[in-house]
């Protein structure tokens, strides 16, 4: 059946060729390749490098076929979440309640979309104008928290629960003043007050519901708890933080961060991700982490984390030019040490493969090619 399923793929009217004399090292494809006779080549979201040019060239191949992978969810099941979430706040401010039913049909919908064929790119709604954030952000950490959960082979009931404590995961800010509804942290006691009351006032709105799964009700309240207990409202460790609780929450940060409101500052997806590895050990187990960037930066970014090209100082104070990485995700490239520790340039610079090298790591991204 999969060899069915692969050559009707195949015969898709959407596949584009790339002449193999145009690929580079570092050159991704967002698509399993094959060649004209539709023999699987390379997995979707490859990074090429030079030993995989030089052997499709010493096969004959003059162009490699690719079918793009489309988007993971719908623009209209996007739209069916804002809808069901502008509602849904305006009926709990008006004391109407929760209406479970209606959210696990959206939630249905994204389920549908994620299960419909493989996985691609995450495109996460943008605001259309800060009144929107409330809904927008709850959308995106719903749709990232199931895709997260799918990627490391949860089952369907618990993607659903995980999607449905996403989406409520901020029912409790109802009440919160705008210019407040994206801060996770406050800037007076004023702030922090009303900010950490936040996942208990929206487990109580939920709880008083009928018919909303117990570990929707963690989600919700435990949203803001960190690995290292610093988190609120029970400053919780990790070992008392639920597995679901911690998926969301991760997916929460990265959505915060790259989220632009009136009044914050956004950062782009590749120093979303690098800003929560820094998190590594203190909001978040880095375990998760760990699965975070394997499983979703692809999805999430335009190029991989390290780009072959890029400059990056490691934390022997060296600072050294990427050469070639194997995935999006790939932390320890193969990197060429330009200079030492004591900023000095190298008059024989020193080709390293990080993944044999356990005394070196790369501390930070310095630039990327082309800046």
């Amino acid at each position: 059946m999969a060899d069915e399923n692969a050559e009707k793929n195949w015969k898709d009217e959407n596949k584009v060729y790339v002449t193999v004399s145009h690929l580079k090292p570092g050159s991704i494809l967002k698509g399993k390749t094959f060649t004209e006779e539709g023999d699987t080549l390379f997995p979707a979201y490859h990074v090429f490098n030079e030993d995989n040019i030089r052997v499709l060239t010493e096969r004959g191949l003059d162009k490699i076929y690719y079918i793009p992978v489309q988007e993971t969810i719908a623009d209209r099941t996007k739209q069916e979440g804002l809808a069901f979430m502008t509602g849904l706040l305006e009926s709990v401010k008006s004391g109407r309640g929760v209406d479970i039913g209606h959210a696990h049909k959206v939630v249905d919908l994204m389920v549908s979309d994620i299960y419909s064929g493989e996985i691609g790119m995450v495109n996460l709604l943008e605001l259309r104008d800060y009144s929107e954030y409330a809904y927008v952000h709850s959308i995106n950490v719903s749709i990232l928290s199931m895709v997260f959960a799918r990627k490391m082979g949860l089952g369907e009931k618990d993607v659903r629960e995980i999607g449905l404590g996403g989406m409520l995961h901020d029912v409790g800010k109802i009440n919160t003043p705008a210019d407040m509804l994206w801060k996770i942290e406050g800037d007076s006691d004023y702030e922090r007050t009303i900010i950490y009351e936040h996942p208990m006032f929206g487990y109580k709105i939920l709880e008083s519901s009928k018919n909303v799964p117990e570990s929707v009700l963690k989600i919700v309240v435990g949203h803001h708890e960190c690995y290292d207990g610093s988190g609120y409202p029970g400053k919780l460790t990790d070992k008392n933080i639920d597995r679901n609780v911690k998926i969301v929450s991760l997916c929460n940060y990265y959505d915060f961060l790259v989220e632009n409101a009136e009044g914050k500052v956004s950062v782009s997806p590749r120093d979303a991700v690098m800003k929560i590895m820094q998190m590594s050990g203190k909001g978040f187990n880095p375990m998760f982490i760990n699965d975070f960037i394997t499983d979703l930066s692809f999805l999430l970014l335009e190029n991989p984390l390290y780009p072959p090209g890029s400059m990056v100082l490691l934390d022997t104070r060296e600072i050294a030019l990427v050469m070639e990485v194997n995935k999006f995700s790939d932390l320890r490239p193969l990197v060429k040490i330009l200079a030492g520790s004591d900023g000095k340039k190298m008059a024989r610079p020193i080709v390293v493969d990080l993944k044999k090298d356990n005394k070196r790591n790369v501390e930070r991204l310095i630039k990327t090619p082309g800046t």
